[in-house]
C-alpha cells in the first residue's frame, strides 16, 4: 500500500528571483509537495504524532521561503533538506514551485521547477 499527504498550491509571497526588485518586493509562488510515508500507524491510532503533519510542512515550507534567494531550484533544494531533516518518516516525494507571472519577455501564468526524490 502506498501512502502519502498532498499540498497543493500552497500560495506565498517571498523574496526569490535573478532581480533585485524582486528579491526586494518578492513574488507569488505555488508550491505543491507529495509526501509518501507509511502511513499504517496513523491510520490504526488516529494520532497526529504518528503522521506527517501537514501543518508542520507548511510552516516549514514558509520559513525556507522566507530566506532571499535567486533561483527556484535552490529554493527547492532547500525545502528538500528541510523536510528530510524534520521528518525522516518520508520515504520519497515530489516538490513544485511556481513562479507566478514571472517577469519574462514574454507573458506566461507561470515557470515551474519540479523535483522527485
Amino acid at each position: 500500500m502506498l501512502t502519502y499527504i498532498d499540498i497543493t498550491d500552497l500560495r506565498v509571497i517571498a523574496p526569490i528571483g535573478v532581480m533585485a526588485r524582486e528579491r526586494l518586493i518578492g513574488n507569488e509562488f505555488l508550491i505543491s509537495i507529495r509526501l509518501y510515508y507509511d502511513a499504517a500507524e496513523a491510520m490504526r491510532s488516529d494520532n497526529i504524532t504518528s503522521a506527517i503533519n501537514y501543518a508542520e510542512v507548511v510552516d516549514i515550507v514558509k520559513n525556507v521561503l522566507s530566506a532571499e534567494m535567486m533561483l527556484i531550484e535552490h529554493a527547492a533544494a532547500r525545502i528538500l533538506e528541510a523536510i528530510k531533516k524534520y521528518f525522516p518518516k518520508v520515504t520519497s516525494g515530489k516538490l513544485s514551485i511556481c513562479k507566478v507571472h514571472p517577469p519574462i519577455s514574454a507573458p506566461t501564468p507561470r515557470v515551474s521547477f519540479s523535483i522527485e526524490w
